[in-house]
């Protein structure tokens, strides 16, 4: 990298694009009591909606592999939050199941696509203070899942399950914000890939493969939190605002601890953090 210094206003802006990006992922756990309700829909068939948006993730390693060979990292961050808030914003209007699995497998595709080049941006932009921009990277994520529950559930109050496609409006001025801001800083640098996926692998599997398991254990956790919370507190409330403010509570002290982990962490060096680029 070219520049050492921390450049707060373009890391607070990815940072901002990942709020946006991540509310709209969280809209699937505090509206799932109506989707349950509207498709009459088993407990199994509303947790394999989580799973199947999770399913494209495993592609991560190619998508990577794809924005560096064709110089698409750029694009792909402007374009998520649009590309991921379209299906997102539609959950509620699925006419039926396999629609609704439809739906969240292309807002899965979005979510990775999102997720593989925008840590990259962070990188660049950090500078020597990696850590610092990676903690107010994910606090952006965190925070959207803290709030993002009662957002959508106050905009389904106010709209109305018919019209609960309009708050995608928020993320296409994200992504046309995006595009008039990176456009312009990102067309003088192109990212070029280092070796290969093999060699990187075994040059870091040391790492990868006991921090991959617990992220496994941790996922299975998290998601089964995460998705159930709204559906059981709703159903001993018979309350959705009480559902979406248990889950935005459980979500919110995730904020600190991401903010908090990465603030002390300056000093990584460029090859350690994003090898292959």
């Amino acid at each position: 990298m070219k520049t050492q210094k921390f450049q707060t206003g373009r890391v607070a802006l990815v940072s901002f694009s990942h709020f946006i990006h991540d509310m709209y992922t969280s809209f699937l756990a505090p509206l799932l009591p109506i989707i349950i309700e509207k498709l009459s829909l088993t407990l199994s068939q509303a947790g394999l909606l989580s799973t199947v948006m999770q399913i494209p993730a495993l592609l991560n390693p190619f998508i990577g592999l794809f924005a560096d060979n064709k110089g698409l990292a750029r694009w792909l961050v402007i374009l998520a939050p649009t590309f991921t808030a379209i299906p997102m914003s539609l959950i509620l209007n699925a006419s039926s199941y396999s629609a609704l699995l439809v739906l969240v497998f292309f807002a899965g595709i979005s979510v990775a696509l999102y997720h593989v080049p925008s840590p990259v941006l962070i990188a660049k932009y950090s500078g020597e203070k990696k850590g610092r921009g990676m903690s107010l990277f994910m606090t952006g994520g965190e925070s959207a899942r803290t709030l993002g529950p009662i957002f959508a559930i106050a905009a389904v109050s106010f709209l109305g399950a018919d019209h609960f496609y309009m708050v995608i409006g928020f993320a296409v001025l994200t992504s046309v914000l995006l595009y008039f801001t990176l456009e312009k800083e990102e067309q003088k640098t192109s990212f070029k890939r280092n070796g290969s996926l093999k060699a990187s692998f075994q040059e870091i599997k040391h790492v990868l493969i006991p921090l991959s398991g617990i992220l496994a254990a941790r996922s299975f956790m998290h998601a089964s939190m995460g998705v159930f919370l709204t559906v059981f507190v709703e159903r001993e409330t018979g309350s959705l605002w009480y559902g979406g403010a248990a889950l935005a509570l459980y979500e919110a002290f995730g904020v600190a601890g991401v903010l908090s982990a990465g603030t002390s962490v300056t000093g990584w060096e460029d090859k350690e953090f994003c090898s292959g680029y």
